[in-house]
């Protein structure tokens, strides 16, 4: 994989005593242009070719700017409805915003990267180039990764063999390397003058990535001293952690982060342990027990397998269900038949999960259960322990846990026999008001996370 640079045109002068934050730019302007999400359909969805947009003015540009933020966009769970785009995104697929609130366990963060080296086919035959594509961020992926159908529908230029990956869902193959040049981040949303990564590349493998081109992993983030994820303001918060308004939710990119700082802002911070397979783990307490926890930003929900479900007494399926009020059927003829309803009711809801396809192409299930009497927190420096909210959480198991967390698996199928292990998702990190990841393995850095 080739190494990737950080090319800062003004903000050269960053330094570790501030933790300026700067408002994301570009929200008042849409980007004119877009990518598309299939090969049939990726030229006819760019319109306007970038090259021939007029330039922008140069307003409210800052003088000098520490930190690079581009607006973070949710994107849709598969089966999801489409939703009005948030601006700054291209049309790789939509945003939640407006009526459909993007909340904890039902959305993936991504960030648009415009590419002003790469073309579709028939902006090359007009000799021009640019364009935009979306990529969910993802902590729990090695490396970087194009879908076919995006990359076969530009002007892809292999400049090699990418090696297998690791993700959550296991093992990925790998495959041809393209390279993306120069990428901008935040694309048409951001400012012209800020930063690009040049030399990016990715591998041209069928990955898992909703509504987007693809998945920059930890290849990507590795460029930064840390990335920050500010989730916006809450509103309306309930008890699952949904949240209200999350159409500010920013990510900020630092080329130097000032730790200490963090702290005097309140954030407590989390070591992160290098992995055989090069992801990154956090010990988490699950009602009060310790477990080691994949740190996974492009699982929308965490996930437990079933002996820590089993260790923290949390209770699968029909299992759960709580136990019918023998007084109140005494005390009402019809209270046997309406708990029996209430029963069948609650064991669907219970029973009901989801499917995950594996990265071998191996279907799995995964049980939800709520997320209300379930105590998750993060272990952090100094014996500290900082809580977090999931509205429900999946049980079941992943290559991820033996794969990544190197975990003894159990001894049959559905049992709950094997070492226990989490993923720690989204919706967890999502109910902090900010977190703060460092990638970086020594010597250039120390991988950890303040929240």
């Amino acid at each position: 994989m080739r190494v990737p640079r950080v090319r800062v045109h003004r903000s050269a002068t960053a330094s570790r005593g501030t933790r300026l934050r700067p408002s994301a730019a570009g929200d008042d302007s849409e980007s004119k242009s877009s990518s598309a999400d299939t090969l049939n359909a990726l030229d006819a969805l760019l319109g306007t070719d970038p090259a021939d947009d007029e330039d922008d003015d140069d307003d409210d540009e800052d003088e000098e700017a520490p930190i690079i933020s581009v607006p973070l966009l949710w994107m849709q769970m598969p089966g999801q409805a489409q939703a009005q785009q948030q601006p700054g995104g291209s049309s790789v697929a939509s945003a939640l915003t407006g009526d459909a609130t993007p909340g904890p366990g039902n959305v993936y963060a991504a960030i648009t990267l415009g590419l002003p080296d790469r073309a579709t086919k028939k902006q090359t035959e007009r000799g021009v180039k640019g364009i935009e594509l979306d990529f969910c961020i993802d902590t729990a992926c090695t490396t970087n990764f194009i879908l076919p159908q995006v990359a076969y529908g530009l002007d892809m230029q292999i400049v090699g063999t990418a090696p297998a990956g690791t993700g959550a869902t296991g093992a990925i193959g790998g495959g041809q390397e393209m390279l993306l040049g120069t990428a901008k981040l935040g694309g048409k949303a951001a400012k012209e003058d800020v930063a690009a990564v040049t030399g990016l590349s990715a591998a041209v493998v069928p990955v898992p990535a909703p509504g987007t081109a693809g998945i920059l992993g930890r290849s990507f983030l590795n460029c930064f001293d840390a990335v920050a994820f500010d989730w916006a303001p809450r509103t309306g918060t309930t008890s699952d952690g949904r949240m209200g308004d999350r159409s500010g939710a920013v990510i900020d990119f630092y080329q130097e982060y000032d730790w200490d700082a963090g702290a005097e802002d309140g954030l407590v911070t989390a070591p992160l342990r290098e992995l055989a397979c090069g992801l990154l783990a956090v010990d988490v307490t699950l009602n009060g027990v310790t477990l080691p926890a994949l740190l996974d930003t492009g699982a929308p929900q965490t996930i437990v397998n079933r002996a820590a479900a089993k260790a923290a007494g949390i209770e699968i399926g029909s299992k759960a269900k709580a136990e019918s009020d023998e007084n109140s059927k005494s005390k009402n003829p019809f209270g046997g038949l309406m708990d029996a309803f209430g029963k069948g009711k609650e064991a669907a809801m219970a029973d009901k999960g989801v499917m995950v396809m594996g990265a071998g192409g191996k279907p799995t299930r995964l049980d939800r259960v709520d997320g209300a009497g379930v105590d998750l927190r993060v272990v952090c420096e100094g014996d500290a322990a900082v809580s977090t909210l999931v509205g429900s959480m999946l049980v079941g198991e992943l290559a991820a846990f033996q794969a990544g967390l190197g975990l003894k698996p159990a001894s049959s199928d559905g049992g709950d026999d094997g070492e226990p292990g989490v993923i720690l998702g989204l919706d967890a990190l999502m109910s902090r008001e900010e977190v703060v990841i460092s990638t970086r393995p020594a010597p250039y850095g120390r991988p950890r996370m303040q929240l």
